[in-house]
């Protein structure tokens, strides 16, 4: 009976150990830029975020309901973000949506938490 016991019993602890590490999805990803991205003070809810480094090779993630975004492992070097609104409807000015919309962020590696301010 005791040796049934300590391995049963182990289920719950490893279960739990194997979790910890992934707690908001950056601890994971030690690479990672995340951020958050607000228009005229609100967020900017699910919004395809798309970053292109030097290599032309793109990365991308989306923003949840308060806004915020996490690409992980993104390419180091200057990236060029694009956004794009689901069904083309965008809350915000459609000059993010092109490849050239002047949002850009210096990425050297590790994680970086760069936010985004959307003007008009």
């Amino acid at each position: 009976m005791r040796r049934t016991v300590l391995p049963l019993a182990l289920v719950p602890v490893l279960a739990l150990a194997a979790g910890c590490g992934a707690i908001g999805g950056l601890e994971a990803h030690p690479d990672a830029l995340t951020g958050k991205i607000t228009y005229n003070g609100q967020p900017v809810k699910s919004v395809a975020l798309t970053v292109t480094g030097p290599d032309g090779k793109p990365s991308g993630g989306a923003t949840n309901d308060e806004g915020v975004y996490t690409i992980p492992n993104p390419p180091k070097g200057t990236l060029q973000i694009q956004l794009s609104a689901p069904g083309g409807k965008a809350a915000f000015p459609v000059k993010y949506t092109k490849p050239n919309s002047g949002l850009s962020v210096a990425y050297t590696g590790g994680r970086l938490t760069h936010n985004i301010d959307l003007t008009p």
